[in-house]
């Protein structure tokens, strides 16, 4: 079984990603959320 695919991304509200998924889900991630998880060498350096 694959992993559900991005098939549209958005603004969800001033301080939200909405992320509609191939699946038919529909989830909501704030700015903060993203950027505390967010893998990237320069994210991961300003969180140091």
């Amino acid at each position: 079984m694959a992993l559900p695919q991005p098939i549209e991304i958005g603004k969800g509200g001033d301080r939200v990603v909405r992320i509609k998924w191939d699946d038919g889900t529909l989830c909501d991630y704030t700015f903060r959320l993203l950027d505390k998880t967010c893998p990237c060498a320069n994210c991961r350096k300003r969180r140091e």
